[in-house]
């Protein structure tokens, strides 16, 4: 879990993850920059809840990532603010099909 404000994540890759891949709480400054998080052995409730967790947080960017597999939101922003995704895709995702 991250915590710590203005960290940039960029060109990387969490695979299979036990649970959440990337969490953030009660961050302000966070950018998520060509980061894909992937289930790869598909769709299961087994796999990690969220891709992609900014909570709590503030001034947000999400850019040119990929969220697959997730067992609910491959992309999850609730309870932030300031948020901008873009250029992104949630595939096979329970939420963000």
């Amino acid at each position: 879990m991250i915590t710590s404000n203005n960290v940039v994540l960029q060109d990387f890759a969490i695979e299979d993850a036990k649970g959440d891949a990337i969490k953030v709480k009660g961050v302000d400054g966070i950018s998520f920059i060509r980061v894909r998080t992937e289930w790869t052995g598909g769709v299961s409730s087994d796999n990690g809840a969220y891709g992609l967790y900014p909570v709590e947080s503030k001034n947000v960017l999400i850019d040119s990532c990929v969220a697959i597999g997730a067992s609910d939101a491959g992309i999850y922003v609730g309870q932030s603010e300031n948020i901008i995704v873009k250029n992104s895709r949630a595939e096979f995702n329970v939420a963000g099909n």
